[in-house]
């Protein structure tokens, strides 16, 4: 017996290679749409993270500064408060520590590295040195890196009215001492 005997029906055609051809493209074309909404879904995630990095790193360093600054001590025989910024430099004497925590006052110094976007910090507790005068800046190398990739960081104080005004990243903070006396008082 041959083959002659058999009878090819429609529903028993084989794929044609063309067809085989047809249907791997559409694959191809689809995991290709599936991949570009993943890789734009991720990429949107990421951003998404780190501009939330960036947002808790500013409100932190900002909580620090505004503890800081409700301590800050003033001295009645200069009749003001015991601050300066300047520049790159901000220099208090407070009685919120982060790092000498049994200690009651320090100076704690930061100095802003715009260049490399860094942020050093130090406290000293002989905060009554003459040593430390406004002009006065540790080396970057006595002090611990607080923050990396920092932009757009400026500090001022305004004596007339005992603010610290703080821009971070193009927003602008003031932050009040608790003891803030005017020159009358």
């Amino acid at each position: 017996m041959g083959l002659r005997g058999f009878k090819i029906t429609a529903s028993e055609k084989g794929v044609t290679l063309f067809e085989l051809l047809v249907a791997m493209m559409m694959l191809a074309l689809v995991s290709v749409m599936l991949y570009s909404v993943l890789n734009a879904a991720i990429n949107f995630s990421e951003k998404g993270e780190s501009r939330i990095q960036i947002v808790e790193q500013e409100r932190s360093f900002l909580d620090l500064l505004r503890r800081q600054v409700h301590g800050i001590r003033y001295d009645p025989k200069q009749k003001k408060l015991q601050i300066f910024a300047e520049g790159d430099l901000l220099k208090m004497v407070t009685s919120t520590s982060i790092i000498e925590r049994d200690a009651g006052m320090v100076l704690a110094i930061y100095v802003n590295d715009s260049d490399a976007g860094i942020i050093y910090y130090t406290e000293k507790v002989d905060f009554y040195n003459v040593d430390y005068e406004e002009d006065y800046q540790p080396p970057l190398d006595e002090m611990v890196v607080l923050m990396k990739e920092v932009e757009g960081l400026e500090m001022e104080y305004a004596e007339e009215d005992g603010t610290l005004k703080v821009t971070y990243a193009g927003r602008g903070h003031e932050l009040f001492p608790r003891c803030w006396q005017d020159e009358e008082g």
